[in-house]
């Protein structure tokens, strides 16, 4: 049984968790906005809930601070109990955690979150903002979502029991960390980016708050197999593990002997194939009139008729090398029953933004005039 005395906590741990109590009953009072009528909701300007947000959270803060003052001062006195408020207040976080991150579990199932409208669905991809493909790719695929939302789902039922609120917290923090990366990276709603924060703060102090328990789990923790005395070894063994990882990615970096300066996405201007030029429009017709090139270093080239879309049906993608050198390129595009279409063509008036090959592709002798889109960008 927990003595007083070990229930003693810092003033600053004591604000915190009587301000995360507040804020989530600011929280729960607060979504009678989202059960409110909608010909109620649009005559409030937006301007309103800024404000009523705002000083919500300010009032929270104040208050916390001067009720965690009187129930510091209040428990240096002796015989004072402070269990129950510790409890009151923990289990205010838990219950509040539980029905917020169930919520957005539900969300997943019942299909009102990862919902990508149709006019996005028309957009290039590279136009589409961090908060819509976040939504499409994790609605891509309804198992994932349900797993996801099931993890949730069950965390939080974990975290409405004291015996398991740890082991809750411990399944629930993880998912959270990586949702608020996601809410910070990708640019997701300042709403959800807000909410991410506090349970992702109100889940480290319940953690936090069983740190006694954790120190006295892993101290206790003992190993039933014999240790393996390499003395010093062992050490340059974990230095070379890591290493062996690094160096592995570094070879490959370092084996793409690609010309970065060719990397990009080229509109090809100018067409001129066995002497004739190929008109600006013959791609609607003509399978064989490129308008675009892709080159992507160890990701390979690709020639695509469509100036608008990349469609893979009718583009043809393969692997190159270019020799620095001898200023030449050598293109293979697999066609069908182990045949190739190569393309071996001379690199000239190569600058940033422009650049001509010349030479021939299969039968065809070709000369493309391109200009440089946007360039190929490297991490």
């Amino acid at each position: 049984m927990l003595t007083n005395s070990s229930l003693r906590t810092s003033w600053f741990f004591k604000f915190c968790e009587f301000l995360f109590a507040t804020l989530a009953i600011f929280n729960v009072l607060s979504l009678v906005f989202e059960i409110l009528p909608e010909k109620y909701l649009k005559n409030i300007p937006e301007s309103f809930f800024e404000t009523f947000f705002l000083s919500g959270i300010i009032v929270c803060l104040l208050i916390a601070i001067g009720y965690s003052i009187y129930w510091h001062k209040k428990e240096t006195k002796a015989n004072y109990d402070s269990g129950k408020k510790h409890a009151v207040c923990r289990g205010i976080i838990r219950y509040w955690l539980a029905s917020q991150i169930c919520t957005y579990g539900f969300a997943k199932i019942l299909g009102t979150q990862f919902h990508t409208p149709d006019y996005r669905l028309d957009m290039a991809l590279g136009e589409v903002s961090g908060f819509g493909l976040t939504w499409y790719y994790y609605g891509y695929s309804y198992a994932l979502a349900v797993i996801i939302a099931s993890v949730q789902i069950g965390g939080s039922i974990m975290l409405l029991f004291r015996k398991t609120t740890l082991l809750g917290a411990f399944v629930l923090l993880p998912v959270m960390v990586n949702i608020l990366l996601i809410n910070i990276f990708f640019t997701i709603a300042s709403g959800a980016f807000l909410n991410s924060i506090l349970f992702t703060l109100a889940l480290l102090l319940l953690i936090a708050a069983e740190q006694r328990k954790i120190r006295a789990f892993f101290q206790a923790i003992t190993y039933d197999l014999p240790p393996i005395k390499l003395g010093w070894i062992k050490h340059i063994l974990r230095i070379v593990t890591v290493g062996f990882a690094f160096g592995l990615i570094y070879y490959y970096v370092v084996a793409d002997a690609a010309d970065k300066r060719l990397m990009g996405t080229w509109q090809i201007q100018t067409l001129i194939k066995n002497k004739d030029t190929v008109a600006a429009n013959a791609w609607q017709t003509d399978s064989t009139a490129w308008t675009k090139l892709y080159i992507e270093g160890v990701y390979g080239i690709a020639l695509s008729p469509n100036p608008y879309k990349y469609i893979p049906e009718k583009s043809k993608r393969g692997s190159y090398t270019y020799d620095t050198t001898a200023h030449t390129l050598v293109a293979s595009f697999p066609v069908k029953d182990k045949q190739v279409d190569t393309l071996k063509a001379t690199v000239t008036n190569l600058t940033c933004n422009t650049m001509t090959l010349q030479g021939t592709l299969v039968k065809d002798s070709i000369k493309m005039i391109l200009t440089r889109i946007k360039r190929k960008q490297h991490n």
